[in-house]
């Protein structure tokens, strides 16, 4: 990851290249044990110059996780053109890969977020609740109707990503379309608990296209 250090770079690529770093020393570390000496050894920089693009190492903290966060929500863009109930199987089936395939990262910042510190829960705290209007969005819910959806929409987020933690953790133990197909219908139970009529939902997904 390291760039030739004869090779001057903009803020914008320095910045760039050390939150890059950043993210390779909290899936080894975690948040906590992230070393700035390390990061800007691995750059060709001083440690200096690390804090003069991240005034504080909350800041530089503060900066990879946002950056794996707008990843997430990247990948977990759905179609909005397909039906809803396939764009959430499209999004979770996304949100497993990725997680798969990022296991180490994940981990460290679940763990991140729930290490208390205030400015990595505010990262989270957005990434849910835009995760959660996603949700309500593409099922048509509105929590101005009905103040519950809100409250479903976020307490599944966090069910789902606990579920995620531990599916991790032991993938053997489950497989990958149970795990899917947990997730999918954990989210249709808690509608169909509070009353959302589910039909409508199931049949647009069932239409051929």
């Amino acid at each position: 990851m390291a760039d030739d250090p004869r090779r001057r770079l903009s803020r914008e690529e320095r910045r760039a290249q050390l939150v890059a770093l950043g993210r390779e020393e909290v899936e080894r570390v975690s948040f906590d044990g992230l070393s700035t000496d390390r990061v800007a050894e691995a750059a060709g920089i001083s440690r200096g110059l690390l804090f003069h693009y991240f005034p504080t190492r909350d800041d530089f903290l503060v900066a990879i996780a946002v950056d794996a966060a707008d990843e997430l929500l990247e990948v977990l863009d759905p179609d909005a053109d397909a039906p809803a109930l396939l764009q959430l199987r499209s999004s979770l089936a996304a949100y497993v890969e990725h997680i798969t395939a990022n296991r180490d990262t994940y981990l460290a910042l679940i763990r991140g977020a729930a290490g208390g510190k205030p400015e990595l829960l505010a990262v989270f705290d957005r990434t849910r609740g835009v995760l959660a209007d996603r949700i309500l969005e593409g099922l048509d819910l509105s929590p101005d109707d009905d103040p519950r959806m809100r409250y479903l929409a976020r307490g599944y987020i966090a069910f789902a990503e606990e579920l995620a933690v531990t599916w991790l953790r032991d993938p053997a133990e489950l497989g990958r379309e149970d795990l899917l197909g947990t997730l999918e219908l954990a989210l249709l139970g808690m509608l169909g608990a509070v009353g959302v009529d589910l039909e409508p939902l199931l049949a647009e997904a069932a239409s051929p296209s």
